[in-house]
């Protein structure tokens, strides 16, 4: 493993008082820093499913606009209105509810039928930027687990509508 070269000013540290011990420690404290984020920074990557997968994996699938957005903290506290951020190790959960405009698969949901879908919590996200997705329609794809129904990748819950053709390409090719 290579580490980051940290370029030092060691004319500045020299003319502060500060001599090639304190450099060498700055050097080792910021790549214990780095190693420290590198983790954090990876956490959140995630594998993309394909699209086909996706439709193959979802016992459920239908076209819904978001009609709003609300936080629901770790302790289970709803938050309907202000700042409210998720991300790794938080512990809170922003929540969709999806208004279901046509099904596509499936007859656990129903037209006008809202449902509470949230978002994956490891998305560093706020309510300001989830939002944005109100009233925009997208796919929403859902699996029975447990006996409740639970986005079929999580990281995203939902898919643009415009790829409607393509998903309905895909249910053709099952059938």
């Amino acid at each position: 493993m290579t580490y980051p070269n940290f370029s030092i000013n060691t004319d500045a540290l020299a003319r502060a008082g500060y001599g090639p011990r304190w450099e060498n420690q700055l050097r080792g404290i910021l790549a214990v820093l780095f190693m420290a984020v590198l983790p954090l920074a990876s956490a959140t990557k995630v594998q993309d499913m394909p699209l086909k997968d996706m439709v193959q994996g979802a016992t459920q699938i239908a076209v819904a606009t978001s009609d709003s957005v609300y936080g629901r903290t770790a302790d289970g506290s709803i938050l309907l209105k202000g700042q409210f951020r998720t991300g790794p190790g938080l512990g809170n959960v922003l929540v969709s509810k999806m208004r279901i405009v046509r099904v596509l698969r499936g007859n656990a949901l129903r037209k006008g039928e809202v449902r509470d879908v949230e978002f994956w919590p490891g998305w560093h996200m706020d309510t300001d930027l989830a939002a944005k997705s109100d009233h925009y329609p997208v796919i929403l794809m859902l699996k029975e687990s447990e006996g409740s129904l639970v986005p079929v990748f999580p990281p995203e819950p939902w898919i643009d509508s415009r790829l409607e053709k393509d998903v309905l390409g895909l249910l053709k090719v099952k059938k």
